[in-house]
This record gives C-alpha cells, sequence and structure tokens, in this order.
C-alpha cells in the first residue's frame, strides 16, 4: 500500500511506496500537525523523507493557511514539493505541484458549488490551460489534517474536534533532527562454529558454541541510514589437544547496514568483547577481544511469522590473550547461523 493511501493530500506519488517491512515514522509539532516522516526499512535504512512547513496567509480571504510538502530521497536527492492551500484551517482550495527545480507543474483548484453543495475541481498544467474537470463530494474537500490528533467533521454535526491554536512562533523555526533514534527490540541467538588461526592455534580444531544477544532499542543515524547497537552473551568450547579451549563471554557490538542493488539485508558489524578463556578448567585469562565481520538478516521462509528473520554470517576475532601462553594472542574465524524475532 503506498503511503498515499493514508493521506493522498499530504503526500505525493515520486515519494510514496511502502512494503510489508517499511516503517513510517511520524515526528508531530505540539498541536499534533505532523512536522516530518521518514519511511525506512527494518534494519534502519532511510528510503525517503518528508518535511513539512507551515505558514498563515492573513492578508487573504478565501485562503488562510499555505502547508509546504518537500520530499527527498535517502541520499538527500530533492524528489519536489507541494503547496496545499486551506479556507478556515480545514476546507482545500488549491494544490500547487512543483518539479525539482521549483517549476509549477499542476495545479488543482476547488470550487465549492452553493446549489449542488459538491466541489468541481479543476487541474491546470504549468501553462494555465484546464486539461480537465470533476466533479467531488463536499466531504472530499474537507481535508483531515490534523488526523494525528483528531479529525474534523462537518459544522453542522455534533463532533467533539480539539482545538490546536498556534501561536506567533507556527513553524517559523524547524526543530532540529535528533541523532538518536528509538528503534524496536530485537531477540536473536545463533550458532557459531569457530576455527583458530595461526601458529599457536594449529591444534586448536573447528568447534561449536552458541549465542545470545539483542539488538538494543537505540540507534544513531548515520548518512542517511542507522548505526544500532548489539549486545551478546558468546560461549564456545574447541578441541585444543589434550584440554578444550574455552571461551565465554560479553560483546558490545556497533552494526551498520549495507543497501546494494544486487544484495539485500547486509550488515556490517564491529565492536568489543571481553571473554574468560580457560584451557581444561586449569588456566583461565580474562582476553579483551577485537570483533569485525559482516552478517546477512534475511526475511525467514522457515516461519510464517514475518517478525522471524535468518542471520548467518562470517566473524574475525583477536584475543589479546591465551591461557595456554602468557605471552601469545588468539585468533579465531567464526561462522553463525541463527534466528531473529522482533518484538
Amino acid at each position: 500500500m503506498p503511503i498515499t493511501q493514508l493521506d493522498s493530500i499530504l503526500f505525493a506519488t515520486p515519494a510514496s511506496e511502502m512494503r510489508p517491512d517499511w516503517v513510517a515514522d511520524f515526528k508531530s509539532i505540539e498541536d499534533g500537525r505532523p512536522k516530518s516522516v521518514r519511511v525506512y526499512g527494518n534494519l534502519g535504512y532511510e528510503y525517503y523523507n518528508y518535511k513539512f512547513y507551515y505558514e498563515d496567509l492573513q492578508d487573504t480571504v478565501n485562503q488562510t493557511e499555505r502547508i509546504t510538502a518537500r520530499y527527498f530521497q535517502a541520499d538527500t536527492t530533492y524528489l519536489g514539493s507541494h503547496d496545499i492551500y486551506l479556507a478556515k484551517s480545514k476546507y482545500l482550495t488549491q494544490l500547487d505541484y512543483f518539479s525539482t527545480n521549483g517549476t509549477l507543474l499542476t495545479r488543482d483548484v476547488f470550487w465549492l458549488d452553493p446549489i449542488l453543495d459538491d466541489v468541481l475541481v479543476t487541474t491546470a498544467n504549468e501553462e494555465g490551460e484546464i486539461i480537465s474537470r470533476r466533479i467531488v463530494p463536499k466531504a472530499k474537500a474537507l481535508w483531515r489534517q490534523y488526523r494525528l490528533g483528531g479529525l474534523y467533521g462537518e459544522e453542522d454535526e455534533i463532533i467533539t474536534v480539539k482545538e490546536r491554536k498556534v501561536g506567533r512562533d507556527r513553524i517559523a523555526k524547524e526543530e532540529e533532527e535528533k541523532d538518536l533514534v528509538v528503534m524496536d527490540i530485537d531477540l536473536y541467538g545463533s550458532l557459531p562454529m569457530m576455527q583458530g588461526l595461526g601458529e599457536n592455534m594449529e591444534t586448536v580444531l573447528l568447534g561449536p558454541g552458541y549465542m545470545i544477544g539483542a539488538k538494543l532499542p537505540w540507534a544513531f543515524r548515520f548518512r542517511k541510514s542507522q548505526i544500532n547497537l548489539l549486545f551478546e552473551y558468546m560461549s564456545a568450547a574447541l578441541p585444543g589437544g589434550f584440554y578444550n579451549l574455552g571461551l565465554n563471554g560479553f560483546n558490545a557490538l556497533a552494526s551498520y547496514p549495507l543497501i546494494m542493488d544486487f544484495v539485500d539485508g547486509l550488515n556490517i558489524i564491529g565492536g568489543l568483547g571481553m571473554f574468560l578463556s580457560s584451557y581444561g578448567q586449569i588456566n583461565n585469562v580474562n582476553a579483551f577481544a577485537f570483533i569485525g565481520g559482516a552478517e546477512f538478516r534475511l526475511v525467514s521462509t522457515a516461519f510464517p511469522n514475518s517478525r522471524i528473520k535468518t542471520v548467518f554470517g562470517v566473524r574475525g576475532m583477536h584475543l589479546r590473550a591465551d591461557p595456554r601462553d602468557d605471552e601469545a594472542v588468539m585468533n579465531f574465524l567464526m561462522f553463525q547461523v541463527g534466528f531473529i524475532y522482533s518484538l
């Protein structure tokens, strides 16, 4: 369903695509009207956004307010704009659509017929020529611009309408966008397989483990996408000769989604870890770890619930201590596969 089905006046076709896993994040001003809308996927990548500007037209009779909507792609490419003119803050009087270079594309004018109580809508092109006429019910011209906090009804109907008064500072100054955003929490679990790398790891064979974690609800904006924060607990027992090499610890990671035409769900991750590494429960050391790699997070076909996704990826891990040798370090290559559940 395109976002224009939510409101065909507020939004425009150049920025309207919506998919099942996309989110439209509305921010409103104090009186409940929308200030901005961001549309992003479940991985946090922003596809397009809207910004709205409000202006009182106190010197006119038939038009008392103008709302300007501007829309941009994720890479800040300007897609166009349109002006919405209202009378008495609720009746549509005119819609002007503009191209990316600011030239007028079309103009819709709404004319109220006092006899039929209908509205005649004329559409003109950039040269002012009328290219279409149509009649719509009066209710179609009664724009529910305050849908985020209430609805207007006909004047003769008994409908409670919350008043929204804006003083002298009526969006004269746009609020700064916050760098910190709030996302849904994702819980996940996976089964990693780890392989030791390097001369001192030749006796360490490929071994299994388990990992549980969560994507935290806070994310940071970066280049029109978002950096997500992950927190994990990981445990593994690797065959290491006479004894098993045990790893138990916590990871604090950052995940950045990459959007490419030929691949979907790719995330670059990196961060730090702290592990208690042991060898045969005899030698135990705390090892600081550097972690980096890539993961794919895709909608799972194994479950009908769209909140469940599969995750598989590869990581490199560098641990600054080895329980078998006080002067050695440990390097691992880790493969994992698991599931993510979005709360």
